[in-house]
């Protein structure tokens, strides 16, 4: 060998730096998660390979080299940045909680000393779907109070997640929970739904679980509606003085309220409304009175109840009933014409409540003696007028007495007697018959 020419001396060197190279541990790396949910720890690291760089001195001047560069990124982010000399690490953690859902690239990128690198990857995939069962979508009681289970991934820096109602696309509340738990739309919304306040028709009960990185799972229930009451009324039967009229009405149960009005009307006339909870109404229960006929006209006459349910559909009933408020009197046979004369009869009004079923006017040759308000069925021109008719008074010829029977609503009847008084009988005394008489009673005297 020392008899070997510099130039080739450097020749034999430069192949046995190269040899040695080629023959050292070759820059690699790695890279590893340790799971897919929460906190994970993503792990990375690096070997570098040793070089050994020699001059053309003889004889050389030799170095070694093993350091290098190590960056972690994902997606553009950088997560770390480590050097070091043979070899280097990195350890840091992510939360997969509140990742975006899909797949997620984490790359290593190392350098040596010599320029040479490497690339490593590694992918983490996220998928936080929630888990959500729904129950108890029927009413009851009034309610409709949906409830189930949700199950969410592990969010450490925050709430797992949230579940958010929905009703006719309109979100009523949302609540946060943690892991496995039981939810309800009253814990959610503040308060369960009341049916009774929907409109007819077709609504959506809609229930969303939100995982902590928008990932969500959802389920959507129809529910129909029907809350129109039904209300009916009973027939009037024979009319005979004042009344109540009711019948049945059935609305859609209100748990926190009435369930729904009742309104009357009289001839299409409102009298009254009022709240109502049972299954039965009647027209004193809600006018608080009863139904007067003697202050209606006569005829036909209708009674309609409208019932109103909480969501304002309606259902109306009416009957129709007839009044006939016309009284009716009558006067007795006067009988023999002498004396004192109580002319008598019978009178007969619709029965009114709590005041005189009518008035009855007295008249006497069309002249006005009296007005009484009655209430019996009987009269007298005695209990009318206060006495008697003296008929030695009356003036000869033609009389009459007349009584006038008004109701309250205005109708009348009249009955009336006619009688005559005739001329008292004359004595036809004969002039000489009662000379003579004078005569002998003058005699009599004389003689005695």
């Amino acid at each position: 060998m020392k008899g070997i020419k510099t130039a080739g001396s450097c020749i034999v060197i430069v192949l046995l730096v190269f040899i040695f190279a080629a023959g050292s541990m070759a820059t690699t790396a790695s890279i590893s998660g340790s799971g897919t949910e929460g906190l994970v720890t993503i792990t990375a690291s690096a070997a570098f390979s040793t070089y050994e760089h020699c001059d053309d001195a003889d004889p050389p001047n030799c170095t070694t080299c093993d350091s290098g560069h190590m960056w972690v990124t994902r997606q553009g982010t950088g997560h770390c940045h480590k050097t070091g000399n043979g070899s280097a690490s990195c350890t840091f953690t992510v939360n997969a909680g509140v990742m975006p859902q899909g797949d997620h690239e984490f790359k290593v990128h190392v350098e040596d000393c010599d320029n040479l690198s490497v690339d490593e990857f590694y992918t983490l995939q996220i998928d936080n779907t929630p888990s959500l069962t729904v129950g108890n979508v029927a009413a009851s009681d009034g309610w409709i109070d949906p409830s189930g289970g949700v199950d969410f991934k592990d969010n450490p820096s925050g709430n797992d997640g949230s579940v958010y109602v929905i009703l006719d696309g309109d979100p009523k509340g949302y609540q946060y929970y943690e892991d496995a738990a039981d939810w309800s739309w009253r814990e959610s919304a503040g308060r369960a739904i009341i049916p009774a306040t929907l409109s007819n028709g077709q609504h959506s009960l809609k229930i969303e679980a939100r995982a902590a990185n928008g990932a969500a799972d959802s389920q959507e229930f129809p529910i129909n509606i029907d809350n129109t009451p039904t209300i009916d009324i009973d027939d009037i039967e024979a009319i005979n003085g004042s009344f109540d009229v009711g019948g049945s009405v059935a609305f859609t149960v209100h748990p926190t309220s009435f369930d729904g009005t009742v309104a009357v009307y009289f001839d299409d006339a409102l009298q009254a409304s009022a709240w109502m909870e049972e299954s039965s109404w009647s027209y004193f229960q809600i006018a608080n009175r009863l139904i007067d006929p003697t202050v209606l006209t006569n005829g036909p006459h209708t009674i309609k109840v409208v019932a109103t349910a909480a969501n304002q559909t309606q259902s109306e009933a009416q009957t129709t009933f007839n009044v006939d408020n016309t009284p009716k009197v009558t006067i007795d046979d006067i009988g023999k014409l002498e004396g004192f004369l109580d002319i008598k009869g019978e009178v007969k009004f619709q029965e009114a409540t709590s005041r005189p079923d009518g008035t009855l006017s007295l008249y006497f040759d069309d002249g006005l003696l009296a007005v009484r308000n009655m209430e019996e069925p009987s009269w007298s021109y005695d209990e009318l007028s206060g006495r008697k008719l003296n008929a030695a008074i009356l003036s000869n010829g033609g009389h009459s007495v007349r009584l006038v029977a008004r109701a309250h609503n205005g109708e009348q009847d009249t009955a009336q007697i006619t009688f005559n008084i005739e001329p008292a009988h004359k004595l036809k005394i004969d002039q000489n018959k009662l000379q003579n008489c004078r005569s002998n009673i003058l005699n009599l005297v004389n003689v005695l």
